[in-house]
């Protein structure tokens, strides 16, 4: 999340030099294709035993991203001009970094069922 949101920064300053924008594309799409697979991944190990339903919801996050985003951007574009849309999709990872952040404390369902209660009795 951190290389997608410094990807859109890095576009929206330099943004007037082509050369600048194809390497900045290319690292964006490196960026943003190496997250697929491991939310996949992430998502399917933390469903325990739903995991087989569990691995439609990141397609489905992201289909929800793309309408989201685009209305979004598309918001912004009429309102301030294209550089605004890639301000608003930094902003908008500005925001997902520390929720991505917070999930690394989630545990797969497993680990949580194995635990006894805090407090509990262990005979």
């Amino acid at each position: 999340m951190l290389g997608l949101t410094l990807s859109l920064v890095a576009l929206w300053l330099l943004g007037s030099s082509p050369v600048a924008v194809a390497v900045i594309l290319a690292l964006l799409g490196l960026c943003t294709m190496g997250m697929a697979s491991s939310l996949q991944h992430r998502v399917v190990s933390l469903a325990g035993p739903g995991a087989a339903l569990a691995q439609s919801l990141p397609a489905s996050a992201a289909n929800v991203g793309v309408a989201t985003g685009a209305a979004v951007g598309g918001l912004a574009i009429s309102g301030f001009g294209a550089p605004a849309a890639v301000a608003v999709g930094a902003l908008i990872g500005v925001v997902a970094i520390p929720i991505t952040m917070a999930t690394g404390r989630l545990r797969p369902v497993l680990d949580r069922v194995a635990e006894p209660p805090s407090g509990a009795r262990r005979e």
